[in-house]
């Protein structure tokens, strides 16, 4: 019985893998079933990776290297240059907020020489207000980058998604009554 199935397999031009002895198996994706004359028939084979889909996967690793390259990979153009702007604005504002910080952290190391032991309060104030905000644009930065990868990673696994008439919902009224039918084509 054995034999029969991979000669009959081998015989359909199905991918799998060879055995030690020569013969092949069907891979993992492959559904075989028995017809009604004692032979194997394929139903289905399905590649694992699709020629028509997109790799969720190098969505991910793209839009994380690149700001915008996972959407541009998914052809998502129009929502690469948000991706891009949203985090080049932000990681400007956190190098100018950072370099005002640095500067009111100087600032207030001198006044505490000038006026031991607190140094001067307004200056310790600003230095503590320029500090929340760069912390502020370091979430800022991060819940855009974790945005734009989910984003790149959903558009990618939805690349293959239908979306064509037969997949629709049509409400009907009914003339007898006042009932609405409900009719669903796959």
């Amino acid at each position: 019985m054995t034999t029969d199935v991979h000669s009959a397999v081998s015989q359909s031009n199905v991918p799998g893998s060879r055995t030690s002895n020569g013969n092949v198996l069907p891979s993992t994706d492959t559904l075989v079933t028995r017809s009604s004359h004692d032979s194997i028939k394929v139903i289905s084979s399905k590649s694992v990776i699709s020629s028509h889909g997109k790799s969720p996967l190098l969505a991910v690793a793209l839009s994380l290297a690149v700001p915008g390259g996972g959407q541009i990979y998914n052809g998502s153009y129009w929502k690469a240059p948000i991706v891009l702007g949203l985090q080049a604005f932000f990681v400007s504002e956190w190098i100018s907020n950072n370099k005002t910080y640095k500067y009111y952290q100087q600032q207030y190391q001198n006044s505490i020489l000038s006026m031991p032991p607190y140094g001067n309060p307004y200056i310790k104030a600003q230095r503590d207000a320029w500090r929340d905000q760069r912390d502020s644009y370091s979430w800022y930065i991060a819940v855009t980058a974790v945005l734009s990868v989910v984003d790149a990673y959903v558009d990618a696994q939805l690349s293959e998604f239908d979306v064509s008439n037969t997949l629709s919902i049509n409400i009907l009224p009914r003339s007898e009554s006042m009932a609405v039918t409900l009719q669903m084509k796959f």
